[in-house]
């Protein structure tokens, strides 16, 4: 009961927090110079978390592990998983058979259809930064609470690791919605989604493991997923940032995210570069870490 209590007052805390400081950029009114600032400030926090936090601590967890010899193959393999499954999602209108659900599937909407339960979702996975940042959140989730299973206070580490980039991540992520010209109603629904991911997983992932077990290498392989996802965000952030200062959008306009507004890569040019990401990963697994 002792255990269960604490999970709840942890997450509770890591939820409420990250929250607050997702609403933070939406209570304060700011000019668009500053806005740009806070976006370049944002981006910059999202580039060291993936490098110096994410992908180090998905590394450490497998190397933790001393059930078995580590495959650094399948460490590469797992980061590339993550990455491209965000650029999957990011160019679903590059499929030609998938081209007729696209626009619906990337629809933004008016103050009156916030109700919408589809509305909401459909703009959460319309948005590649907010969409990578939930993946990431989910993992982090389970491994927080995985921790909790361990007889040590070890998952005190893990929770204020979490929640120490979990909070100006958030605030991030509103930022950069900002930027990207989201409904401010929308960014609130992006922004409790990505902070209510990590304590709801946590719950789930520990009682579950009450009745059962997860190795810590397997932990460690769904972080450097995770890491993937997160690396894909930090370039589309980079990407999107800079384009955005160069050619500005006026921020009453509602408009679908900009990174749609890009031309549409063809269905060849889209499946070129899959091959060229598969093609190290073959070579990888036929010849090995030569």
């Amino acid at each position: 009961m002792a255990a269960i209590l604490e999970v709840l007052i942890l997450t509770v805390i890591m939820g409420g927090t990250s929250f607050l400081a997702g609403l933070l950029p939406l209570m304060v009114t700011l000019s668009a110079h500053k806005i740009s600032i806070a976006s370049l400030l944002s981006m910059g926090i999202l580039v060291s978390t993936s490098l110096v936090i994410v992908i180090p601590e998905g590394i450490e967890t497998v190397l933790d592990d001393d059930s078995s010899p580590v495959n650094t193959y399948a460490i590469g393999v797992f980061l590339l998983a993550g990455f491209l499954t965000m650029y999957l999602l990011d160019h679903l209108g590059s499929i030609s058979v998938l081209k007729g659900y696209y626009h619906v599937f990337n629809r933004h909407s008016s103050d009156a259809d916030l109700v919408s339960f589809s509305t909401v979702v459909s703009s959460i996975l319309s948005s590649s930064t907010t969409t990578g940042l939930v993946i990431h959140a989910l993992v982090d989730g389970i491994s927080l609470g995985s921790s909790f299973i361990k007889i040590s206070n070890f998952h005190l580490v893990i929770f204020f690791s979490i929640i120490i980039h979990k909070v100006p991540t958030c605030f991030s992520l509103t930022t950069i919605l900002i930027k990207e010209n989201y409904n401010f109603s929308l960014i609130k629904y992006h922004s409790a989604v990505f902070a209510l991911t990590s304590p709801i997983t946590a719950i789930i992932t520990y009682l579950i493991l009450s009745f059962g077990s997860i190795g810590a290498r397997t932990v460690g392989y769904m972080l450097l997923y995770s890491a993937g996802t997160f690396l894909y965000v930090v370039i589309h952030v980079m990407t999107e940032t800079s384009s955005n200062d160069t050619n500005p959008l006026p921020l009453s306009q509602e408009s679908e995210s900009t990174i749609y507004q890009q031309e549409s890569m063809s269905t060849e040019e889209f499946l070129a570069s899959i091959i060229g990401m598969s093609i190290p990963v073959i070579i990888g697994g036929l010849f090995g870490d030569h």
